[in-house]
């Protein structure tokens, strides 16, 4: 299988990123950007919540588990000395609301981040990716994304 996208200059440092129907802008931040998008940075932390929170309800659903929202906060920690920045640390937030079984949810999210999100198998094997899981208010499970035995 085969991934392509394409990136379009628009203005100053601004792209728009574009995969067939779908596209996106970013930017740098200021003083050199407008900030009118996310950074690159911030959408490699976006698609990874938004892969690993597919793979979440695609197994919640599986099991007929009932969520009323749920939250995926991604944050990094960055390289600080000389270039480029990269992420050295990537922590998960999930956070989810409803009538859940929180073994289902804690399996969920440990199945995602051992077997299936792709993007969370790519960014742990270049920096540790943590993770906390919390149900209705309630800190149920925290673990490391490992993905230790998966070809590549």
């Amino acid at each position: 299988m085969s991934i392509s996208t394409r990136s379009y200059w628009r203005e100053g440092l601004a792209f728009e990123g574009s995969s067939g129907f779908n596209s996106v802008r970013m930017d740098a931040r200021g003083p050199l950007g407008q900030a009118s998008g996310p950074t690159p940075k911030e959408l490699v932390l976006m698609g990874t919540a938004g892969c690993t929170g597919i793979d979440v309800i695609v197994h919640l659903n599986k099991h007929k588990q009932t969520f009323d929202s749920m939250e995926i906060e991604a944050s990094a920690e960055t390289s600080h000395e000389g270039y480029p920045s990269v992420f050295t640390s990537v922590s998960l937030r999930f956070t989810v609301n409803g009538k859940v079984d929180e073994q289902k949810l804690v399996e969920a999210v440990v199945l995602s981040q051992t077997k299936y999100c792709g993007v969370s198998a790519m960014l742990s094997a270049v920096a540790p990716l943590s993770y906390v899981v919390v149900l209705n208010g309630k800190e149920v499970a925290q673990g490391r994304a490992n993905f230790e035995g998966i070809s590549k």
